[in-house]
């Protein structure tokens, strides 16, 4: 799946929800993005998120535990993230934050969020959640529709690009010199 989806945005030159039809074991694949959110967080992770041990471990077990979703997107460029556990919120919806937690590598980025709702994150991501309710030895067939998303900055669900972020630093600071005046 990596080496048929790298091969194809190398051809499309990265294009933008790019159509590609895949036929996976998708709960292999849920199984191997949550090995390798355990790999990038610390030894700890495993203890805060027990429901993802059984999952991972036991090839039986499935779905994904209710309170997870997996998001994915392309990654062409060469700005890798690598960002362990780390907390998100929007406080006028509530107290309560949002795991995060984000793989980009060639040709895909991932995010591991818990709890969260499609509106708590970039729109653009794809919720792969689904992968997870097949049984280990299923093959099927995804007509997969996934953004291509540059990842600037370190910071887990961040897709603005360069000149976003440059204009975003240029407003605050017109706007702070406005603030003190």
């Amino acid at each position: 799946w990596c080496h048929y989806s790298m091969d194809i945005l190398k051809r499309a030159k990265g294009k933008t929800s790019l159509y590609i039809p895949n036929e996976l074991y998708p709960l292999k694949i849920s199984k191997q993005i949550i090995t390798m959110f355990f790999a990038i967080n610390d030894s700890d992770f495993r203890k805060r998120h027990s429901k993802l041990v059984k999952f991972v471990l036991d090839k039986r077990s499935y779905p994904l535990p209710d309170e997870y979703k997996i998001w994915a997107y392309f990654k062409i460029d060469e700005n890798l993230r690598y960002i362990s556990e780390s907390y998100i919120g929007n406080f006028n919806k509530g107290p309560k934050p949002i795991m995060i937690t984000e793989i980009a590598f060639p040709p895909f980025g991932f995010l591991l969020t818990s709890p969260v709702d499609k509106e708590d994150i970039d729109h653009r991501l794809t919720n792969i959640t689904h992968f997870s309710y097949f049984k280990f030895e299923e093959k099927r067939h995804f007509d997969l529709r996934l953004p291509t998303l540059p990842t600037v900055i370190n910071i887990a669900g961040d897709f603005r690009s360069k000149s976003e972020i440059e204009e975003a630093i240029r407003s605050s600071k017109a706007s702070r010199v406005r603030d003190n005046l």
